[in-house]
């Protein structure tokens, strides 16, 4: 099994005047698979995020839960690396092209990373070779901050070592990764650079996230029971000393485009022709023939 040495986890903001549905079908089908043929990527996953307006994810007393209707955004893209030096191969090819395609669909993208193997899959049950993940699934993304009382170090171990293996021990989880992010570097955003000049990457200190979680259930029957459970309840007296805000999406769609490596028949042909693929059963254009037409190699 591959080790992931590099993780970068990008909060995607839709642009103003590009409706939700157009918004959500140009990233999927459009700028994720020019993402997708950049070399360097081991997995590329996207994340498609409504807001838990309904509160749906439990609220604990002395957390805060307060979040601006400006700073919340749309779709969470996923990358991980296998050494830095895919890093770097990756970051110097997607330099043009994908900055080019950003004031096409995002109004703020904001890069978080995660080195020196600080992302962690505690449990997956699910099969992330399926086009998509089904919808009929209960899957969250949850940002955290830190509360200022502690270092970083100690907010990590609390992650690490204490809260993320006491929520697998519930039982009542389908995934659980944790990711504990770097912070974000403002100090040369690409902005600056003609190509996407109307794009913000700036994101001040205070609003930045120490850690993130994707967490996901069978359902919300799970999920409730998840909440109910002696290990989750054992957890909230110390959830405040450790951390000061949870920010929650619930996330409707994600979307591998890479896996293990190798591009999946979305990250290849785009979503709708990998689905008409699918459902006719089209074996034969998942030959080597046709993929290396599609990749524009004889």
């Amino acid at each position: 099994m591959t080790k992931i040495d590099f993780v970068a986890c990008v909060t995607l903001k839709r642009k103003k005047g590009v409706l939700p549905d157009l918004f959500h079908a140009y990233w999927r089908d459009v700028h994720g698979p020019i993402a997708a043929r950049i070399p360097g990527m081991y997995d590329y996953y996207q994340h498609h995020l409504a807001y838990d307006e309904g509160g749906a994810w439990q609220t604990v007393p002395g957390i805060n839960y307060d979040f601006p209707e400006e700073d919340r955004f749309d779709g969470l893209g996923e990358g991980t690396f296998a050494s830095q030096e895919d890093v770097q191969k990756y970051f110097t090819g997607a330099g043009g092209v994908l900055m080019k395609d950003e004031p096409n669909l995002f109004e703020e993208t904001v890069a978080y990373t995660t080195n020196n193997g600080n992302s962690k899959t505690y449990v997956d049950e699910i099969n992330n070779d399926l086009l998509h993940e089904s919808k009929d699934r209960t899957k969250f993304i949850v940002l955290f901050k830190k509360t200022d009382a502690i270092s970083i170090e100690d907010f990590r171990r609390y992650m690490t070592d204490s809260f993320a293996p006491v929520l697998v021990e519930s039982g009542h989880m389908l995934r659980l990764r944790l990711h504990l992010l770097d912070e974000h570097d403002n100090t040369n955003p690409p902005n600056e650079s003609e190509l996407s000049q109307s794009v913000s990457h700036y994101k001040p200190l205070e609003k930045q996230y120490q850690a993130l979680m994707e967490i996901a259930f069978i359902d919300r029957l799970e999920m409730s029971r998840f909440f109910a459970s002696p290990q989750y309840m054992g957890t909230v007296k110390e959830q405040p000393l450790f951390i000061r805000q949870i920010h929650n999406f619930v996330v409707y769609e994600t979307y591998t485009l890479i896996a293990n490596g190798q591009l999946t028949m979305m990250g290849l042909r785009g979503y709708h022709q990998a689905e008409l693929i699918t459902q006719i059963g089209a074996v034969n254009q998942l030959e080597d023939d046709v993929v290396n037409l599609m990749l524009g190699k004889k």
